[in-house]
């Protein structure tokens, strides 16, 4: 089989022992081999199982796995039910019988299993061998009991009267129920008295005072006596009071309390620090917080801006590409004003741009409105607010309103104001 139909197959775990075995033999020999095609296709043989969708028996091959199922358990029934206990006992009973004829023919081949007793019948009965009195008395001699020698310590004042009879020994005769004596030997000497050392009290010269009366207890630092006891105690000697007050620590009740004031002032001291520097680091992000906020109002207005910058580029093309255009210039009836304005219209589309600068800035209600009077009507145009700088203003009117000599005016009024001409002119001008 070729190596690649051997990568196929044992990607997908089809190899048969042969082919396996000489998969096996080339990856053991490390000879060229296609390590990666053997990877890959087994990351999709372990991707078929997602891409494969499960498909499902039909419900006749589930009925015949049933009944098949059915017919197996019946006839396991019935093997139950002809296998009874009395058959399995009468065999259990002929396979013992059969082996103990076996073990018993092993033990007599020669015989038949008829005399198989015969074989019990010959060993003689009641065959005691007797023994004679100089054998017991051998077995006496070479079993006598001899006590092994025993090291003794060295004893202080050992009585005299057990050196003397250190060597004597005692025998003892015991008779059993047959009267036959034994000769037991047993040692006579008695057992040394252990002598005590000397304590220290019997030494000349050296005197120990006698602690019994002291109470000393107080003197150990992990004295296991409670507290309320040891109260109790101290209220009934007096001694042992003063013999506690004598060993009292040196650090008192005041020392404790000021060391737990130096702890409590430092965790404050602890605690302030860390809300200065949360309120720091809060400033700090707050800060630059309402900087990018800033930054974020000024893109937005750049934005906007610019979306009418282009809106107003368009309308001054959508005009200028029209047919009939018409120009006005607006100018102020005041010498010291510097507002002006300049306007295009488009009769065939009925829209005008207007390009102003020069306005002041109007605070409160205040709001700048533009007049139209094509004939005997003055007409409302839009209203606005005046921007620091040169800006372009768009417009949509009725294009009968767009013609030779109509008359156009700015006016400054109030915003609740509409619907009538306010008496402050700013601007006006004719369309030519």
């Amino acid at each position: 089989m070729e190596s690649k139909n051997l990568i196929h197959a044992y990607s997908l775990g089809c190899l048969g022992k042969e082919n396996f075995d000489e998969m096996v033999s080339i990856i053991d020999k490390k000879e060229l081999f296609e390590y990666q095609e053997l990877g890959e296709y087994q990351n999709l043989a372990a991707l078929l199982p997602a891409i494969l969708n499960m498909e499902m028996p039909s419900s006749e091959v589930k009925d015949k796995v049933a009944m098949k199922l059915y017919s197996l358990q019946e006839e396991l029934k019935k093997k139950t039910a002809i296998e009874t206990p009395e058959k399995l006992l009468a065999q259990h009973q002929k396979i013992n019988r059969q082996s103990a004829a076996e073990v018993l023919k092993t033990l007599a081949p020669e015989s038949d299993e008829d005399d198989i007793t015969s074989i019990f019948d010959n060993i003689p009965k009641n065959e005691i061998k007797q023994i004679s009195d100089d054998e017991i008395a051998t077995i006496e001699r070479e079993f006598q009991f001899v006590p092994s020698p025993v090291t003794k310590p060295e004893l202080i004042n050992i009585p005299e009267q057990t050196k003397e009879n250190q060597d004597n020994l005692h025998r003892n005769t015991i008779q059993d129920s047959d009267d036959t004596e034994f000769e037991v030997v047993s040692p006579n000497q008695p057992d040394a008295e252990l002598v005590p050392p000397p304590q220290q009290t019997e030494t000349k010269g050296h005197v120990i005072p006698d602690l019994s009366k002291e109470k000393t207890f107080e003197d150990i630092p992990q004295a296991s006596i409670p507290a309320y006891e040891l109260d109790k105690l101290m209220e009934q000697d007096p001694e042992l009071k003063l013999s506690r007050d004598k060993y009292k620590p040196k650090y008192t009740a005041e020392a404790r309390k000021r060391r737990s004031s130096g702890g409590v002032v430092l965790f404050i001291l602890f605690l302030f620090l860390l809300i200065a520097a949360s309120a720091a680091a809060y400033l700090k992000y707050t800060g630059v917080v309402k900087g990018y906020e800033n930054k974020i109002k000024e893109l937005n207005s750049e934005v906007v801006s610019l979306q009418t910058q282009l809106s107003n580029e368009e309308t001054m093309k959508s005009i200028m590409d029209s047919q009939g255009i018409f120009v006005a210039e607006l100018s102020s009836a005041d010498f010291n004003s510097k507002a002006e304005a300049k306007v295009f219209l488009s009769g065939e589309k009925g829209e005008a741009l207007f390009r102003l600068s020069g306005l002041p800035v109007l605070t409160g209600e205040g709001v700048y409105k533009i007049w139209i009077n094509p004939g005997n009507k003055l007409e409302y145009v839009v209203s606005f607010d005046a921007e620091g700088s040169p800006f372009m203003l768009t417009a949509t009117l009725s294009k009968e309103w767009i013609k030779s000599g109509a008359e156009i005016r700015i006016t400054e009024e109030i915003k609740t104001e509409a619907g009538r001409q306010g008496e402050k002119v700013v601007l006006q001008g004719t369309v030519r």
